[in-house]
């Protein structure tokens, strides 16, 4: 009931408000016609993209991690096959692309609820049972508002990055936004990683396996750095194949090559951050997890922006905001987690 409320409403205040958005970030004025249509389709999917994530998040809370990553890579396959479709086929240009990705969202919320609806177990979603309840609501919320004020606070500071960004021309937009969609192809299994984590160590947290946890842990990591050292090298070297599928301007291209080469060795920083975030939130520790990741992910990179870019007014120097501040929450996260969260993990 909560999500469908909040779909409606950021649909709603996502078309509305997309002008404004843009005139805020500094976007160029030739390309805000374009930019404002895609919101506009984008925010129409809003609902649909939260409907699978709390879909998403009820499958793995119950240890079914396998259905929601196949979901995500069929969503993603979608969107990028009608991204290709729509764009060189039928030449639908921006709108083709917006529709790709609203189409492409609607395909994992429809596969997630189908899921829901038609499993035999007690998490069964029934439609007609779909209502308020408040005592619910409020301990739902108390879990969910520090994760939700972090992922919201983070994002923010994408648009500011964003704005940054704009300053640097209609080219390093195209090519970071392209890079920008092969980036979240490739760390789909990080994010479900991360996810898996948390699930992984609350369940056996609350079964008193810590022999389970201590092997999971390291598992996790393992996997995760052996994956963002494959994943980083492959797109520092070899991005630009990926980005030729969205364009052929050869600047395009060369500016999100540019994004591939300084965030590729930061990856293994970044999924080893988000390895200990969802530990630590497994543990039942969201607030502290929020804040840190508040203060790396959103406070120092708006100061390494704010002091870095007079200095060195070069968009590596924008790219490279990324990675430092992947390093820093990693830095801290460690830290932590051998201070507050591995003693309670019962780890040695």
């Amino acid at each position: 009931w909560f999500c469908i409320l909040g779909g409606i409403l950021v649909s709603i205040a996502g078309c509305l408000l997309s002008p404004l958005i843009l005139t805020a970030m500094n976007t160029p004025s030739e390309v805000i016609p374009d930019a404002a249509l895609y919101l506009r389709v984008y925010f129409l999917g809003a609902l649909f993209n939260i409907l699978y994530n709390m879909g998403a998040c009820t499958l793995q809370a119950t240890g079914d991690t396998k259905h929601p990553l196949y979901y995500l890579c069929l969503s993603s396959v979608v969107n990028v096959v009608l991204d290709i479709l729509f764009v060189t086929v039928f030449h639908m240009a921006v709108l083709g692309v917006a529709l790709a990705t609203l189409i492409a969202q609607l395909v994992s919320a429809v596969c997630v609820l189908w899921k829901l609806t038609h499993t035999d177990d007690i998490y069964r979603l029934v439609p007609s049972q779909i209502r308020s309840d408040q005592a619910m609501l409020v301990k739902i919320l108390k879990f969910g508002i520090p994760t939700g004020l972090q992922t919201a606070i983070t994002s923010l500071s994408n648009v500011i990055v964003q704005s940054y960004l704009n300053g640097f021309g209609s080219l390093a937009m195209a090519g970071s936004n392209i890079y920008g969609k092969v980036d979240s192809f490739a760390l789909l299994p990080a994010n479900c990683l991360s996810l898996t984590t948390t699930t992984y160590i609350a369940q056996n947290m609350g079964a008193r396996k810590f022999d389970r946890v201590k092997k999971g842990f390291k598992s996790f990591l393992w996997l995760g750095n052996l994956y963002a050292v494959v994943m980083g090298i492959l797109l520092c070297f070899f991005s630009a194949g990926p980005l030729r599928l969205f364009t052929s301007d050869p600047e395009v291209v060369h500016f999100g090559a540019m994004m591939g080469q300084v965030l590729g060795p930061g990856y293994i920083l970044l999924i080893t951050c988000q390895i200990l975030i969802g530990t630590a939130r497994g543990a039942g520790d969201t607030f502290s997890t929020m804040l840190l990741s508040i203060l790396n992910l959103c406070g120092l990179r708006i100061l390494w922006l704010t002091i870095m870019i007079p200095l060195f007014p070069s968009i590596y120097t924008l790219y490279l905001g990324y990675p430092v501040t992947w390093g820093t929450a990693a830095v801290c996260m460690g830290i932590y987690y051998r201070k507050k969260i591995k003693p309670r993990l019962g780890l040695s």
